[in-house]
């Protein structure tokens, strides 16, 4: 099995077993692993993933860090989903300007209908 097929099973993982499941243990292993494989696509939406359980658990700062390197990535693999969950963020934090200029790269990127909120 190659790199591709690992990380991407990895990320099948953490989106319907550890998220729903809040296994944030779990997630931060798998996901710095497929992060760490450096699998174009497949490390990035390992990113924007681990992202989203910070963002669960409330931590807004950790799941910025994670989305702002999803987006960095050459990829722009989760560019949707990275930039909507930063949206939801700084509008929870007040910053309507930073809201919505992720809210439109999100836009711009196709949109993104959320899971897990």
């Amino acid at each position: 099995i190659g790199n591709k097929a690992v990380a991407s099973a990895i990320n099948d993982a953490i989106f319907y077993f550890f998220i729903p499941r809040e296994q944030w243990g779990g997630l931060s292993f798998y996901a710095s692993t497929a992060v760490a494989m450096n699998v174009p696509n497949q490390s990035t939406n390992a990113l924007s993933n681990w992202g989203i359980g910070a963002y669960m658990q409330g931590d807004y700062n950790e799941a910025k860090s994670l989305f702002y390197a999803a987006l960095e990535r050459d990829d722009q693999f989760a560019e949707d989903e990275a930039s909507y969950y930063l949206s939801v963020i700084f509008e929870k934090e007040g910053n309507l300007e930073e809201a919505e200029k992720y809210r439109k790269r999100c836009e711009v990127a196709g949109g993104y209908t959320p899971t897990f909120l």
